[in-house]
């Protein structure tokens, strides 16, 4: 079940012609609030190749994929549900593999839990799920729309630092430049906005 309004059944066609579709960059494909936060027009080479070498998309029809990988356009979520076959079951026996791509440093997790659900971070790569928040009237909150832009604009940062961070430090120098604060709870980094 895509979850199609009748005004989107033309996605329907669109997914039956992705294996002659034009691609384009994965991080360049999706245009979502977090998406957009990046600025990826301004991106140069260098910072092209951070995200091509150090972020990974996760996707519910090509898996955890580096940010530029090319992709056509498609319809499917990570709650899609499809005759006989479950996304869950495919990612998570696939994409193990996939994570070794980033072995330098801390792997900072900003996929929804949905899609974190479809390719769980192996237990033995250090790892750190990201909640969006904000301090009012004394107490956190989560944050929801505000949540994706938060993410996008310290992605756009990494991309955009003049070393990449590698420790939990450095990525907290980096929000700090946005005005984020990042607090540490176990494997919990909470980014104040």
């Amino acid at each position: 079940n895509l979850k199609l309004t009748e005004g989107q059944l033309e996605d329907i066609q669109r997914n039956l012609e992705i294996p002659t579709a034009p691609t384009m960059p994965a991080y360049q494909r999706y245009g979502g609030t977090l998406y957009k936060a990046l600025d990826v027009a301004s991106f140069t080479e260098r910072e092209v190749e951070v995200m091509r070498s150090k972020v990974l998309i996760q996707s519910a029809l090509f898996g955890l994929i580096s940010a530029t990988d090319r992709i056509p356009w498609y319809r499917l979520s990570a709650g899609s549900k499809l005759p006989g076959l479950t996304l869950k079951e495919i990612w998570n026996l696939n994409q193990p593999l996939a994570w070794q791509r980033l072995v330098d440093f801390p792997i900072i997790d900003m996929r929804s839990k949905a899609y974190a659900e479809l390719a769980p971070i192996p237990e033995h790569m250090e790892s750190y799920w990201v909640d969006v928040v904000q301090l009012k009237d004394g107490k956190t909150q989560a944050l929801n729309h505000f949540n994706k832009t938060a993410k996008g604009k310290l992605v756009g940062a990494f991309a955009r630092a003049n070393v990449t961070p590698v420790s939990t430090s450095q990525l907290s120098d980096l929000a700090s430049k946005l005005d984020f604060k990042l607090e540490f709870d176990g494997n919990t980094l909470r980014l104040f906005v």
